[in-house]
């Protein structure tokens, strides 16, 4: 398993080499392409050509390899990696601390990743597009680093059908990835309309800030929740006793 996180790891941050499930490969041309170029052929909720046969394969999938376990707690993770496979590497790889900190979030939330595949604490949940599932996110769900999959809409962390949010109304909810005020802005809001409030919380050196307005990808505020519900990493890990 080790062997595996640091392929996934190096493959990521060093943008050059091709990550891919084999169970898509039908359509590796047009998925290649569209995480490079992020261009919505499908339409936000992937409901015509291409777009729809790729998402009725992400559903199969996803299904068969679902593995929530019993657990209270739950980490979301909004569109974990569209900074590595579809941002970083066009326009801000030469950006130093940009890269730095992009490396820094990866290496953290592959030990999130790792602790808790070890231990078996909480339930890890990723809202993902149908593109970035097919390329990447569903090896992790096989693999049973990630346990979950909430599809989103395009470029957008709101849920095809915000109805999955009721299967956690009596769970707590811990936020990350990307970007604040955009998609994982996006993922709170609509959780919140659903989910208590008192059990929503956001994990701050988890949350990552967009490149296009910021040269800092960290964040200490997140947008959507009051500072009190922003926790550090450890105080998390500590409280789901991961640590």
């Amino acid at each position: 398993m080790v062997k595996v996180y640091e392929n996934l790891k190096n493959n990521l941050t060093n943008f050059n080499s091709v990550i891919f499930n084999s169970n898509f490969k039908k359509w590796e041309e047009h998925i290649n392409e569209n995480i490079k170029e992020r261009s919505p052929s499908g339409g936000n909720r992937y409901e015509k050509g291409i777009d729809k046969k790729i998402f009725n394969t992400c559903k199969k999938h996803y299904k068969k390899f679902k593995n929530t376990r019993n657990s209270e707690n739950v980490m979301m993770v909004t569109h974990p990696f569209y900074l590595h496979l579809s941002h970083l590497y066009k326009r801000f790889s030469e950006k130093k601390e940009i890269k730095k900190q992009a490396k820094e979030y990866l290496d953290t939330l592959f030990y999130v990743f790792d602790l808790n595949n070890k231990k078996n604490k909480i339930n890890i949940v990723a809202l993902e597009t149908v593109h970035h599932y097919a390329y990447l996110t569903s090896t992790l769900l096989e693999k049973g680093l990630i346990n979950d999959i909430i599809f989103t809409k395009y470029d957008s962390g709101a849920p095809l059908k915000t109805s999955r949010f009721d299967e956690f109304k009596k769970n707590r909810i811990f936020f990350a990835g990307g970007y604040n005020e955009r998609c994982l802005s996006n993922s709170i809001r609509q959780a919140k309309e659903i989910i208590p409030y008192k059990n929503v919380f956001g994990i701050r050196e988890l949350v990552l800030e967009s490149p296009e307005f910021s040269n800092n990808l960290k964040t200490y505020d997140i947008t959507g929740l009051e500072t009190s519900k922003v926790i550090d990493l450890e105080i998390f890990l500590r409280d789901v006793e991961l640590l």
